[in-house]
């Protein structure tokens, strides 16, 4: 392969991983912090106390980014660029299969229960929506509302 051909190959592909950056981007995450879908994940692991080293942590890793990804899609009332939003759903619901599967096969090793008092009460859930999505909600990124501005607090 001549070094033109080459460079031109590498440049569609660099152009190709750059659309698609951007489209998965304004699907999990928004244009003011192109990084908040990992900074909430990452909180959202921590306050949950899951081992992303296991099989069944990892599961649950997936399905707490596709919480992320429908709640990111649902609040700021956007429109899908890449996957839509009743896909989000159906992987929600196949990784929480896979964490129960892979849980009944090796135990409940991907989670640390001890973090958490069981069961979960609504105040539970008040305080994880609060750890994780209410401070990022507190700051206007634009007056379009895009990410999670004030208007949702």
């Amino acid at each position: 392969m001549e070094l033109k051909d080459f460079v031109s190959m590498v440049e569609k592909i660099n152009n190709n991983r750059t659309a698609i950056l951007d489209n998965k981007n304004h699907d999990y995450s928004c244009k003011a912090d192109a990084l908040a879908n990992f900074k909430r994940i990452a909180r959202a692991i921590e306050i949950l106390g899951i081992d992303t080293k296991s099989p069944t942590g990892v599961a649950l890793f997936m399905l707490v980014m596709k919480v992320d990804r429908f709640n990111n899609l649902t609040k700021n009332d956007a429109k899908p660029k890449c996957e839509s939003v009743l896909d989000t759903v159906i992987d929600g619901h196949n990784y929480l299969d896979f964490a129960y599967a892979l849980s009944e096969e090796g135990g409940l090793s991907g989670v640390k229960c001890e973090h958490l008092p069981m069961p979960l009460t609504p105040g539970d859930w008040r305080k994880f929506e609060n750890e994780v999505f209410k401070p990022l909600r507190r700051v206007s990124y634009n007056p379009m509302g895009v990410c999670y501005s004030g208007q949702y607090s």
